[in-house]
């Protein structure tokens, strides 16, 4: 979560000039959630909430 908060950190004015700071910050989220499972040898999430 620190590598991803500073990479959001780190594109901070790119993102705010996009207009949809959420959205793309959530994407940073993601990618970096996502790596890190990988890199850890685990199950991605699913991209749709568990029923």
């Amino acid at each position: 979560m620190h590598q991803v908060f500073l990479q959001i950190l780190g594109g901070w004015e790119a993102l705010l000039q996009q207009g949809d700071l959420e959205q793309q910050t959530l994407a940073v989220l993601h990618r970096g959630v996502t790596r890190r499972l990988q890199e850890d040898d685990r199950p991605r999430p699913s991209s749709s909430p568990a029923r």
